[in-house]
């Protein structure tokens, strides 16, 4: 004869089983990465990169299972002047003949509550791969739309970008907006 508390314990190991992640595709058209920065101490300049794609992993009763994979193309990188924009693609910064993506990798999403995460994982710019925390806002827009605004700031002399720091800051504030189509 079982015990009796199997008759409770089966049910529960049952349903945590079937917690299932849903797979989300991020949304290219409507996600937005931009970046902040202050040049010659005073001007605060910014950058947005359009296009972002990737993948999202979203469990609502298990974030151990939450996984986001975000690809920021930076031929899509618009600094709203020409001559910043080039300076930024070109071979000094970014790169973006040589490296077209930067890229993110969570490796731990941790819910703070009321859909507020922090995200660990990991963001690599050129040939530099360093870790990174976001402070993630997720809501859902629909029944198949999560949107996930999150901030950050980086160092840019971390990725090899640390040139004329006497007129370029080195912290670059990066907000994100990215929306996520439930997938099938």
């Amino acid at each position: 004869m079982r015990p009796f508390y199997t008759l409770f314990l089966l049910p529960a190991v049952m349903v945590s089983c079937s917690v299932r992640a849903d797979p989300y595709q991020i949304n290219p058209q409507l996600s937005t990465i931009v970046l902040n920065w202050q040049m010659i101490g005073r001007g605060t300049y910014h950058a947005r990169i359009s296009g972002v794609n990737g993948r999202l992993t979203f469990s609502p009763s298990d974030d151990t299972r939450d996984t986001l994979q975000a690809a920021m193309p930076i031929n899509r990188l618009d600094a709203h002047h020409r001559l910043l924009t080039l300076a930024l693609k070109s071979r000094t910064f970014f790169d973006a003949a040589q490296y077209p993506d930067a890229v993110f990798s969570s490796s731990r999403l941790v819910a703070l509550g009321e859909g507020r995460y922090r995200v660990f994982g990991s963001l690599q710019i050129k040939n530099q791969r360093r870790p990174l925390i976001l402070y993630a806002q997720q809501s859902s827009v629909s029944a198949q739309r999560l949107r996930l605004s999150a901030q950050t700031t980086v160092s840019r002399s971390d990725f090899g970008m640390g040139q004329y720091p006497l007129l370029v800051s080195d912290r670059i504030g990066v907000e994100i907006v990215l929306y996520a189509d439930r997938q099938p």
